[in-house]
Formats: C-alpha cells, structure tokens, sequence
C-alpha cells in the first residue's frame, strides 16, 4: 500500500530533549527509544508513521492535522506531560483531533490523561484489574512482550557466559547474590568453565569473581548503547535478573538470543507471572544465594538447548511486527 493511502500516525519517543529528527539504531539506549525505534518500523506496515523523537517536542503534532492519533513510547507520557507542562499538554488536547496514547508496562489506579494504553501484560480477567482500568480513565489493550528477532539470536562460544541485569534505581537489588552464587560454581568440579559479565555504572563489564564486589546504587543516566548490550546478549547462554522488572525488555531480548533467564522470587517472581510463559526457558530459584547457585549450575550444564530456544520464541507473538498488528487492529486507530 503506498503510503499516501495509509493514515498518518505519530510516534513519539527516545529522548528526553527538543530534538525531532529520527531516531538512528546506533543511537538507542533506553526503553523508550528501543520501543519508538522498532515499534515505527513495524507500525509503517499499517500507517503513514511520523516520529517525533523528543519528549520536549510533542508539541509539533500540531503540525499533522490529519494524523489519527499519537502514540507515546515514553510511560504514560501524556501523563508525564500534563505534570512537566501542562500549557503543551492543554494546547495538544484542545487543538489536536486525534486520540493521545501510551505505551505502559502496567495500570494502576493512578487517574492518567491517555485515551489509550497499550500494555506489555496481557489483560487479567480480575475485580482488581477491572477496577484499575476504570480508574485509568483509559482504554486499555494488549501490545505484547517484543523484542527483534532480527537482530537478536545466538552466537555460541566455546565458553559459557552468564550475564547480570543492570542493578535496580532505587530499592532492592541482589547482585552480590548473584556474585556468592557464581564464586561457589568456581569451586565445584560439575561445572565447566564459564565468564560472567554484568551492566553497571561504567558500562558492560567482566566480573572478577576473585575480586571483592562492592554493591552500588545504579544510575539510570549511565547509559549503555543499545548495540552494545545486544551484543552480549548474543553470547549470554544464562541472563540472570537482578531486581523486580515491570517489563523486562532486556529479559525478552536475551531469551530471544537464546539465553535461559533465571528469575529471582521472594513470593512473587521478579518478572510478572503472565510473561512467564511456554516456551520462554526460565528457571525461578528462592531469593537466595543457595537456590540461586542450583539454578545457575543447571543453566550452565543446558547451554544446548540455545538454539531450541530461539526457534521456539520465534514461534510465538513476541516480535514488534505482532505488537504493531495489535495497535493497528484497536480502536485507537480509528479516527
């Protein structure tokens, strides 16, 4: 379909300046500009896709009349926006005609200004839940986990490598769990020889498992090139989480590569139970050193199975182009 025939459709995300100009793959290093990125890829099968790539230049989606709406990659960044500036949020409201939505991980009984959500959890049939989208204010509809197949997949070595998430903002975070686990695998003779790498302040780095760790408060502004981290994914026989994820965009893209997630629970498991799903290959282990280390031996005596495990999520929905088939299909995009 030529893109004159298709409807105009605003994505908004990446970075949280002025600028308007696309966003380039070399450049991705944040949640939203990952979503804006390939969400606009695989929306421009459906739409005429125009990005806005500044959270401070929304205000330009005044300049497409004709467009049926604008979907912010930024959580609830209409919401966001109304807090930050409410004159541009009260200007888009009043003079835009299309719908105003959201990509957000959750809902929760917050009063947010969206017509639309989109969600990475599928929706929950509950009292609770229904309550939750009453309050909202919003309609809400399932986009999905996603990650990009095409740019994430195995590449074996002849060593095992096991990767740590990146530490929580604020609040708990069980790295140096993680790290006890790992030197107690050096001393047992069942385990073949593994490396282990893990995302901090300064970037991607080796774990010295010899060496003291020193548990540090993560800083969200230390940003690691999208690239970069898919690179290590690729490697990563073993992706360890370290902190409660709301999503887990990280988490999908190295299952995607073939990598076995090992996910913490002190009660509740550190990923929501509804992405936890067949064929995703995970193993959940009690928030402790002990379990943790039975469920990082195990995951580094199955590296085998990487490729099993890639072709089996690619059976599944968990790709862009399926959560663009998901926009595309709700009533948002109708004008």
């Amino acid at each position: 379909m030529n893109s004159q025939n298709k409807p105009q459709l605003i994505v908004w995300g990446g970075f949280w300046n002025n600028r308007t100009d696309p966003l380039r793959i070399e450049e991705l290093n944040s949640h939203a500009s990952v979503t804006c990125y390939f969400l606009s890829q695989a929306l421009s099968e459906h739409f005429d896709v125009l990005q806005i790539s500044g959270f401070d230049s929304v205000e330009a989606a005044l300049d497409y009349p004709n467009a049926i709406g604008v979907l912010s990659c930024f959580q609830a960044g209409f919401t966001r926006l109304k807090e930050r500036s409410p004159n541009v949020f009260s200007k888009l409201r009043t003079a835009f005609p299309g719908q105003l939505a959201s990509v957000i991980d959750f809902v929760s009984f917050r009063r947010y200004v969206e017509d639309h959500f989109f969600t990475v959890l599928p929706p929950v049939a509950s009292f609770k839940e229904k309550i939750k989208r009453f309050c909202s204010g919003a309609r809400v509809h399932h986009m999905g986990w996603s990650a990009a197949p095409e740019y994430c997949y195995p590449e074996l070595g002849t060593t095992t490598t096991v990767f740590l998430d990146h530490g929580n903002y604020g609040g708990a975070d069980f790295t140096s769990l993680y790290v006890g686990a790992l030197r107690g695998l050096l001393l047992d003779p069942e385990v073949p020889k593994f490396k282990a790498f893990f995302q901090g302040n300064n970037g991607i780095e080796e774990l010295e498992l010899g060496s003291n760790w020193f548990n540090e408060t993560y800083d969200r502004a230390a940003k690691v090139c999208w690239l970069d981290l898919l690179a290590i994914y690729r490697i990563c026989a073993v992706f360890c989480i370290t902190h409660r994820e709301s999503a887990g965009l990280g988490a999908i893209e190295a299952a995607m590569c073939g990598s076995k997630l090992i996910v913490p629970s002190d009660g509740a498991p550190f990923i929501n139970e509804l992405l936890l799903r067949e064929p995703l290959d995970y193993s959940l282990a009690d928030c402790n050193e002990t379990s943790l280390r039975t469920a990082l031996k195990q995951a580094i005596l199955d590296v085998d199975e990487r490729r099993v495990q890639r072709h089996r999520l690619l059976a599944t929905s968990n790709s862009w182009a399926e959560a663009a088939k998901r926009i595309a299909s709700s009533d948002f995009t109708h004008k």
